[in-house]
């Protein structure tokens, strides 16, 4: 990157992430990419192309540094339930959770269903957490500890809601004291008797 080569890659993509995660996709600019990853505009249109390409190679990274540690993190396959537990209540501890909320969510939320530049980042993004919720649900399943008569498959598309709906809360600044208990207790009903650790 020209005379920037003191800065790697991961640095700026890491600045550039946290640059639209606080602000969003259009409301931030070359001029802002420029100041917060410390690299001049004509070295980042020629490693990305333009701000489209930062934002799409940002999202690329977030999706493999933030959701696919924070799955490997928290939902091992056999912790089931309880990993995706941990996972929820991760969400509001202020050391794990920055209240800026999640580059996914925001994008998701920023573009909605229309072909946008976050499209693809948006879809693999959803794809990495319905995989490892599945895994979990379906781990807990066939062990018998899910609350009989639910299917998988629903659980799932719950949690996944719920999960989605928290993000959003926490970006909003409406995520109280009282959602720690709320997910405590889905998570309690979705094992029926059982308390899931």
């Amino acid at each position: 990157m020209g005379r920037n080569k003191v800065v790697s890659e991961n640095d700026i993509l890491d600045r550039a992430t946290e640059t639209f995660r606080r602000h969003g996709y259009h409301a931030v600019s070359i001029k802002d990419l420029e100041q917060a990853t410390g690299v001049r505009s004509g070295s980042l249109y020629h490693a990305y192309e333009d701000k489209d390409g930062i934002f799409r190679a940002a999202l690329n990274h977030y999706n493999d540094r933030v959701i696919r540690h924070r799955l490997a993190r928290y939902v091992s396959e056999t912790d089931g339930l309880k990993g995706l537990k941990r996972l929820f209540l991760s969400l509001l501890d202020k050391s794990e959770c920055d209240p800026d909320g999640c580059l996914l969510t925001n994008a998701a939320v920023e573009f909605g269903a229309h072909e946008a530049v976050g499209r693809t980042g948006v879809r693999q993004g959803f794809e990495l957490l319905w995989d490892g919720f599945t895994k979990a649900v379906h781990h807990d399943f066939k062990a018998g500890r899910l609350r009989q008569g639910l299917r998988p498959e629903a659980v799932t598309w719950k949690l996944m809601t719920l999960y989605q709906g928290l993000l959003v809360l926490i970006r909003a600044g409406q995520a109280g004291p009282r959602c720690a208990e709320f997910i405590k207790r889905e998570f309690k009903e979705l094992e029926g008797d059982r308390d899931v650790d």
